[in-house]
């Protein structure tokens, strides 16, 4: 089933950080990024199946790691709440890191409050990501991980279903949820 408030590309949603959580699951990066746009649909449940995983991702993007640095992340987090206005897919989903944004305030300042686990984010430091290969590539006009050094290449990665599915399976029981990852300020 669509979303039809498409609420992964403004705000939070419990099934954007189970994904985000996958993609930093499987890796082991510091940060899992998912874009919502790419969130196509909800597990219906009660049952986890992989034709659930490949109707939340249906784009068979590969899961990348990606080394970049703080100021890349905080560019790639004002990228993808640029467009909120027109619902754009680049909106960022994420684990291990947190921010608020203000959709009224003027692009490129929007974002604030950046945290990577529970701590001010170092724009001169790096962080481990892992993200998909679409968005590497700026794909939904999310540029600011072009700069920064591919540790598992689209060609060594797994497709988003295939980390979802993995995730499920390790879980062994779903039980996505918010948790305040993403604040939306006035």
């Amino acid at each position: 089933m669509l979303n039809p408030e498409n609420a992964a590309r403004r705000q939070e949603t419990a099934l954007g950080n189970w994904v985000a959580d996958a993609f930093r699951a499987y890796h082991g990066t510091q940060i899992g990024w998912m874009n919502g746009g790419g969130l196509r649909a909800e597990a219906p449940g009660p049952d986890f199946t992989t034709r659930d995983a490949y109707s939340i991702a249906p784009f068979d993007n590969k899961v990348m790691v990606v080394q970049a640095s703080g100021a890349g992340i905080v560019a790639a987090l004002e990228q993808g709440v640029g467009h909120v206005d027109i619902l754009g897919g680049g909106f960022p989903q994420v684990s291990g890191i947190s921010y608020s944004y203000s959709p009224s305030a003027a692009v490129g300042s929007r974002v604030s409050d950046v945290r990577v686990a529970g701590e001010p984010i170092d724009v001169a430091s790096t962080y481990s990501v892992a993200v998909t290969n679409y968005v590497v590539g700026g794909g939904d006009g999310v540029a600011g991980f072009s700069g920064g050094s591919v540790l598992v290449p689209a060609s060594g990665a797994p497709s988003d279903a295939e980390a979802i599915m993995a995730h499920a399976k390790s879980l062994g029981v779903v039980d996505a949820t918010t948790e305040g990852r993403i604040t939306v300020l006035p």
